[in-house]
């Protein structure tokens, strides 16, 4: 609709996430303060501020692609259980990563649910103040296979790779989403697609080939 009425689809696309950051970052800020208030978490709330927006982020990125590229009948559908396993099946918890396995450790390492478990949960676990209980929470670190403080670079905190991974992933969902809609204009507008130049070429020379032989009929 937007492309009959004269406007780019991406420049549309990158207008609408545009619009979406100041209401995502004042739920990502609600969120945390209720979120900080009533978990007494051991992290500050600007951390747990941080945490809340870059996992939306990768959220609202996925919930882009998944617009884009599934039929509306069945986004929220896909939507829904894609959220419920990254952020349940795919959090770290069940299995571990020492657990896991080649291919639920690659699941692990793209799921938002995890990095953002490792986040709140290392930085719990590492600021327990009783000395009694201090090393329970490094050897809970340790099955989880989260990584240690003596593991940490100077300035580094158990919040900074998790944080760093969400923004990025984030990012990079939303130049995927801006692909989806490049590719399906496109589509739309009958064009080659953008990653089948190959097989448009073959079955191109195929059309030609056929319109060029004489067709058979009862006449020959």
């Amino acid at each position: 609709r937007k492309s009959a009425a004269g406007i780019s689809p991406v420049s549309f696309y990158w207008s609408r996430v545009t619009a979406d950051l100041p209401g995502l970052s004042l739920r990502a800020f609600v969120f945390a303060l209720v979120f900080w208030s009533s978990s007494l978490v051991n992290a500050s709330l600007g951390t747990v501020t941080a945490l809340m927006l870059c996992t939306m982020l990768c959220a609202s990125g996925l919930a882009y692609v998944i617009a884009i590229a599934v039929p509306s009948s069945l986004a929220v559908t896909v939507c829904g259980v894609l959220v419920c396993c990254l952020c349940g099946f795919f959090a770290g918890i069940v299995p571990t990563l020492r657990e896991a396995g080649p291919v639920m450790r690659g699941a692990l390492e793209l799921s938002y649910g995890r990095w953002a478990t490792q986040c709140i949960t290392s930085a719990d676990f590492m600021g327990i103040p009783n000395a009694l209980y201090a090393d329970v929470g490094r050897q809970l670190i340790d099955i989880f296979a989260w990584p240690l403080p003596e593991d940490l670079e100077d300035g580094e905190g158990p919040c900074t790779q998790p944080l760093n991974v969400l923004l990025a992933m984030g990012i990079i969902l939303r130049l995927v989403g801006c692909y989806c809609i490049v590719a399906c204009h496109r589509d739309k507008q009958h064009k080659p697609s953008m990653c089948a130049s190959t097989k448009t070429k073959t079955s191109t020379a195929s059309v030609v080939a056929t319109v060029r032989t004489p067709m058979s009929s009862p006449m020959h």
